[in-house]
């Protein structure tokens, strides 16, 4: 439901803007956030006593340990990937509506680019983990590294072609989700048990926040001092390094 309304979301939001301009975005946002806002009345929050006191009670039988006795190089270096994986992404979420845009494509056509990629990575959700079970992790890994610099290449290099524009959208079920499928099975295998709450609030901290972060500052400097095309050729650059890497 979430993904459906995402994409209505971007599909309808870009047919307004096309009719009325960015004027139509606050509007559009605060009917949003009003509805949000009523349907919150409508939750219901349940909290069951017994659990709850079963998961207390499981924590104290397991003995803690500080953080950093759970990381050892090799997860470091991981993390480390992962945070230029994401990193490369920012020019996507923050400048490829304007780049697309820069080129002539209109609001409505921005917004089905923007779903394309949201089905394309449905689906892999949906048949990922059949991958799994016949590819190594690793392999995996540096698979979804090589398609995210290839990824953004094509988007440097043929930003006036639609067609190639919708094929780079459908590698988004690669190197968004194909690689969370991995990471998230990566992480659980390094940090077992209650400690997998741990890593896989590192692994996000460390790669969708820091690595977003940061990325997302660059991202602004390059597009200002060097310009839109060379903004995604640095990306696709810096994953094909880390693509060789890993």
């Amino acid at each position: 439901m979430g993904v459906n309304r995402f994409i209505i979301t971007v599909m309808s939001v870009g047919a307004l803007i096309d009719i009325t301009g960015p004027k139509g975005i606050f509007p559009a946002g605060a009917v949003s956030m009003l509805a949000m806002f009523l349907a919150s009345f409508w939750l219901v929050h349940h909290v069951r006593k017994k659990q709850m006191l079963e998961v207390v009670d499981l924590e104290h039988m397991q003995k803690k340990r500080p953080l950093k006795e759970l990381l050892n190089k090799r997860i470091i270096i991981l993390l480390a990937l992962c945070f230029f994986m994401q990193m490369s992404h920012s020019p996507f979420y923050t400048f490829y509506s304007i780049y697309l845009e820069s080129y002539g494509y209109s609001k409505l056509h921005i917004g089905i680019l923007w779903s394309s990629g949201v089905v394309f990575e449905i689906i892999v959700f949906l048949i990922g983990y059949r991958l799994l079970r016949r590819f190594e992790l690793t392999n995996l890994l540096s698979f979804t590294f090589f398609i995210a610099a290839l990824r953004w290449a094509l988007v440097a290099a043929y930003p006036e072609n639609s067609v190639i524009m919708f094929i780079a959208q459908m590698m988004h079920a690669l190197t968004y989700g194909l690689y969370h499928i991995v990471m998230i099975q990566m992480i659980d295998r390094f940090f077992v048990g209650r400690y997998q709450i741990r890593g896989q609030a590192l692994y996000s901290s460390i790669t969708f926040g820091l690595g977003g972060a940061i990325g997302s500052f660059v991202s602004g400097y390059v597009w200002t001092f060097y310009g839109r095309t060379n903004l995604f050729w640095a990306a696709s650059l810096m994953m094909l390094f880390v693509a060789i890497l890993s």
